[in-house]
Formats: structure tokens, sequence, C-alpha cells
């Protein structure tokens, strides 16, 4: 390249006038700090002209025009504002020229300096935008995102390497044959965006990404690179628009992703018959109070990883619904569904979750042949009752067929729902009442306590709670239910205080963390112990183990007194008992009738209760067995120094009525 320093003498007269020009012109001089800053520019421009004048080396000036580029981009100075004042410059020069008459000579290398240095300045700005997309997303760890929206990005990150001579390995550039593609036609992919609109235009920019990058790669291997510089920022433009369209099918799925599942399973039934699995994390609730809800999620992570490696997105789809319960719906038939289940179920109870104490977990698997039904919420009934009955039988893996659900389901599913219309009205009508069991002493014979037990009054006929309490769980009435029963028992206090001066009252888990139900079971309490009936509130292993520090307060602040509900078959922890002995807050311990129920038969089975009754003596505290059937029982339990019995051999639940007469 021939040297073009006898043009030097023109650029300071034609820069000073460009200068003078972008000061008048507002739109240009806005980006721009200061006035300073215009003559700054203006003598870094002259600076470089000159020197790119007198270079001789055509290398040197492509490596001087590619900094300038870059530099000027990083700056974020518009490109076509850099390329408008270079033409300028070079505009003015032929005006110069044609007017000296002594350079004209020089016209065909001037224009070959301009169209090299306009090409290598254009390759700056390219390479800057290249290097910001790739730090963009290096920052963050795209193994976190999603399959669609890495794939993507991944694809992306690997084009801008290659034309920026990073990388000399060339992604895929056929639309078809990507993996991204491989996500968006699967069947996975379809299910969460059913918008065909929506997904259509998501297919085409695919395809208009990839054939962008086609363009792209071409014009940088020709080493055309302006245009390979308005190519990529459209190909970039194209790819932030992909992954907003992506993002928005995704959070649209999350949002409403039961409906639009169960929307799906709707629409496949009408035209085969898909097959449904449903797994349910037993105990969720209390890992994730015991272990904290970090753990919690690190299960529910840890089952989502499991589904992903094992199912084929192309012929299945899996939600974690809002319980975090997870739905899988199969395209095809399971052609052995037990065997499918039970390695599912083998699979996921392998994992070892990582703690300071390594725990696992359980599952409960249903697998439902689906046929023809009417609409969502008859769906919905179907797979509440399938895992329903999978929890009543924790070891095994239950597959209901078509015709398993068509002749059985439904008549089960209307006897349930028919008991929700019973619940809803006696709650309604205020048909909440409360009976009445007392709690013996053997040592004695006498009647030491009584035991407030909930009923359901259905037309005259008492029925116990207990027949409803997984349905009125459900309908997330427990907490009113327990209200309604502490204001029975306080109707009842007169007529209680004629028999004992003692009430253990039943409280959920839910109830006790309630705030409102707590301020009403403070003030009950309160007034009954000023008319000389004291309460033992009655709690599981499981809400014991839950609130914890909730019980410590009020034993601190109210003087509550507890009792451990059904001990020996629960979750709870023996330090948390022993804890809570310490503080007087627990003075009973209820065995549960499970363990009792059949000492009369066996010597082995007393073993349990002893274990128990001994626990109970070294922490001060009484217990009471509960599911006393018959005399042997009961002498037995006497026997290892149980202090009370409850059970139908004593006193069946009774109206308080019928209780003060009988016991009068």
């Amino acid at each position: 390249m021939i040297s073009l320093s006898y043009l030097i003498h023109y650029i300071d007269p034609i820069i000073d006038k460009y200068k003078e020009e972008v000061l008048k012109d507002q739109n240009l001089s806005e980006f721009f700090s200061s006035e300073q800053d215009v003559e700054d520019t203006a003598d870094r421009i002259k600076s470089f002209l000159k020197e790119a004048f007198s270079e001789e080396n055509e290398e040197k000036v492509k490596e001087r025009f590619f900094s300038l580029g870059y530099n000027h981009a990083s700056r974020d100075i518009p490109f076509v504002n850099v390329v408008s004042g270079l033409n300028y410059v070079k505009n003015e020069i032929y005006k110069r020229i044609f007017e000296d008459d002594q350079y004209k000579l020089l016209i065909p290398f001037l224009n070959t300096f301009f169209d090299v240095g306009l090409n290598y300045f254009s390759k700056g700005y390219l390479h800057y935008n290249i290097e910001s997309f790739i730090k963009e997303y290096e920052i963050f760890d795209i193994w976190k995102y999603e399959d669609n929206k890495r794939f993507l990005l991944e694809w992306a990150i690997g084009i801008s390497r290659y034309i920026a001579g990073k990388s000399s390995k060339l992604p895929e550039l056929d639309p078809e044959k990507c993996d991204l593609y491989k996500v968006l036609s699967s069947f996975d992919f379809q299910v969460k965006c059913p918008d065909k609109d929506i997904y259509e235009q998501i297919i085409r920019v695919h395809k208009a990404v990839h054939n962008i990058a086609r363009s792209v790669v071409y014009y940088v291997n020709s080493h055309r690179y302006m245009e390979a510089y308005f190519l990529y920022k459209n190909f970039l433009a194209e790819v932030y628009r992909l992954l907003n369209d992506i993002d928005t099918v995704n959070f649209m799925f999350e949002m409403n992703k039961e409906d639009i599942f169960f929307k799906t399973i709707l629409e496949k039934t009408k035209e085969e018959t898909p097959y449904i699995t449903i797994i349910n994390v037993r105990n969720l609730k209390i890992i994730n109070k015991f272990y904290g809800t970090e753990t919690g999620d690190k299960v529910l992570n840890s089952v989502t990883r499991i589904l992903q490696e094992m199912l084929d997105s192309s012929q299945n789809i899996f939600i974690k619904g809002y319980s975090g319960d997870f739905y899988i719906l199969h395209r095809y038939k399971l052609q052995h569904p037990y065997n499918f289940g039970r390695f599912l179920k083998k699979s996921l109870e392998n994992i070892v979750i990582k703690n300071s104490i390594d725990m696992r977990f359980k599952v409960s698997i249903a697998i439902l042949e689906i046929g023809d039904i009417l609409d969502k919420k008859e769906l919905r009934k179907i797979l509440n009752h399938a895992i329903q009955k999978a929890k009543e039988l924790p070891d095994e893996v239950i597959f209901f067929s078509k015709k398993q659900i068509e002749e059985q389901f439904f008549s089960e599913i209307h006897s349930v729902f028919k008991n929700v219309t019973v619940i809803e009205k006696a709650f309604k009508e205020n048909r909440i009442d409360v009976f009445f069991q007392p709690i013996v002493s053997l040592s004695t014979g006498r009647v030491n306590h009584l035991e407030a037990l909930a009923r359901i009054n259905q037309e005259g006929k008492f029925i116990p709670a207990g027949a409803f309490i997984d349905l009125i769980y459900d309908m997330n009435l427990i907490q009113e239910l327990d209200i309604s029963v502490l204001r029975k028992i306080y109707d009842y206090r007169k007529q209680i205080k004629k028999i004992t001066d003692t009430i253990f009252i039943n409280v959920s888990a839910i109830s006790i963390s309630s705030p409102e139900f707590v301020k009403e079971l403070v003030e009950k309490i309160g007034k009954m112990k000023k008319e000389g009936v004291g309460t033992i509130i009655e709690l599981t292993e499981q809400s014991l183990l839950e609130n914890i520090d909730l019980i410590k307060f009020l034993r601190k602040e109210q003087s509550f007194i507890f009792a451990v509900d059904d001990f020996g078959t629960g979750y709870s922890s023996v330090r948390t008992v022993y804890d809570l002995s310490e503080i007087d807050a627990i003075r009973y311990l209820k065995i549960d009738g499970s363990l009792v129920k059949n000492i009369d038969k066996s010597d082995k089975d007393i073993k349990p209760v002893e274990t128990i009754v001994s626990f109970a003596k070294t922490l001060g505290l009484e217990t009471i067995a509960e599911f006393v059937e018959n005399r042997t029982i009961a002498e037995k339990l006497k026997g290892i120094k149980v202090e009370y019995g409850q059970g139908y051999y004593f006193y069946k639940p009774s109206d308080i009525k019928n209780l003060t007469t009988e016991l009068s």
C-alpha cells in the first residue's frame, strides 16, 4: 500500500471543520459529554489519520482501523456516526485533491485506503459486539437454564466464537439438525406452548436465526466485515427475540402449568388412551420441618433430575404440581406399567440427600390408563383419588386400568364428594358437637380426666369427625373444626366440672400455628381455669416436632400444658420430648392404641409399651394407654405401671348429658 503522507496537510483543517459541524448539530453533539470531549476526540482522529496516512504496510493499516472501530464500539458511539465522519473526511480530501490538481494520482490509493479501513473498522465493531455478548452469558452458569434456553445460548456463543476466530469448530447451521430444534419439536415443548400461532412463530424465528448465522459466517469467511457486522447485529436481535419468546412460554407454563397439563390430557383422550403416572413424595411437610426447606427443595430437585434422565421428552412430559406431586403424561401405552413404576420407585428411593444427616425419602406411585373424561374437574378428582389410594399402600406401585377407573373410581369418587357435601353442610349449619371419653386411673378405677372428641351431627346420628378427617384437612376446614370443638367445650364447662377438673383437647398442627386460633385458645383456657377446669392440649408427635418453639413460648407465657398424642408411632425426637419435659411443658404421653390393642394376645407385643413407660418414668411423665378394650389389657397395663387407661372397656365416648348421668 502506497503511503498517503502527501495528504496529511489536509487533515487538520478538515477535522476542525467537521468538529465545528458536530458542535452545531445537537443530534451529533449528544454523543459527547462536553465540548472538551469533542476536542479530545477530534485530536485523536487527527493523530490516527496522520499515522495511518504515513503507513505503507497494509496489515498495519488494518490493525489501526480495527482498533479504532473496537474503541469506538466500547464507548457506545453509533457505528453509522463514525462511518459518516470518516466518509466526510474522505469526501473533503477528494474536493481538495481536485482543487489542487497535483495529487489526482493518489485517488485510487485513497479509495483502497478507506475501503480497507472501513472494512476493518467494521471488524472492530463486530468483535466488540461478539465479546460483549459472550461475556454477558459467561458470567452466568448457563447450565442452570432449562434445555431450550441453554441449547440456544450454547449455540449462539459457539457461532460467535467461530466468527471471532476463537474457535475452529462451526456449530450446526441446519436449523432442523441442532439440539434446540429437538427440544422445540418435542412433545414436552409443544405441551408447554399450546398456542399454535406462538409455537409457529418460535419455529420461524429459530429458522431465521440459523439462516442469518449462515450469512454471517459466509461474509466473515469472505472478509466482508461491514456486511457481517450488520448481519451479526440482526443475528443477536433475533437470538434475544427467541430467548424472550422461550422465556414467555416457560413463564406462562409455570403460571398455568396444571391447567395446561390437564387440558393436554383431555385433548389426548379424544384421540387416544394416554397413560399418566403420579408420584407423591411422602411426608414432604415433615422433611421440610425436620430437615429444613432447603432439604425439601433438594428432594424435589432430585426427583426432577431423575425424571429428566429417565424420560424421553419427545414422548413424555412431566410437571411438578403445586402440592409437590409430580405428574407424567406418556404419549404411548405403557406395556409393563408395574415394571416401569417399580423401577421408578426404586430409582427415587435410592437417592441419598446429603446433609449433616444423610437421608432418603419414600414415594407413592399410581399409574392410570385414562379413557374419555368430561372436563378438568373430573380429571382432577380421578388423579387425587388415585394418589390417595396409592398412599394407602406405600410399599406398592398401583395401576388402574381404564376399565377399573370407569367401574370403580367413579362410584368411590361420588361417595367421597357426597361426604364433602355432608361436611360443608354440617359446618355451615353449625352441627359440630363434642362427645367425651373418660380417662381412668388404672390403680383406683376412678375417672380422673375427660378427652373431648369431635362429632358431626348427621340427622340425629353423631358421626366421629375422624371418619372424615382426611377430607376435612383437604377442604382446609381443620382449624374451623378445632375452633368449633373449643367453643363447645367452653359451653359445656359447668357439666365438665361436675365430672373432672381436667379436660384433654386435641389440636391440629395447623391450628396451633394459627395466631387467630391461639388467641381464642388462650382466652377460653383462661376463663375455664378461673372456673376450676384445667386444660391439657393434645398434640400429635408430628405437631410437636413442627411447632417446638411455639410450644415453649406457650408454656412460658401462658402456662399451657401438653400431652403427646399417639406416642410411639410418629416422628417425635426423643431429645424434643426431653427438652419439653424439662420445662414442664409435657406431662403426659398417650400411648398409641395400635401398640396396646394386642398386648392381651402376646407378651411380645407388650415390649414397646414397656419401653415407652420406662422412658416416661425417666422424664417424670405420666402415661395414658389408648384402646383399652378388655380386662386383660387393663390388668397388663396396670402391671407395667401405666397410670391411666382409655377405651371401651371403661367407657365409650358419650355426650355430656348422658355421661353426667352415667357417672353420677
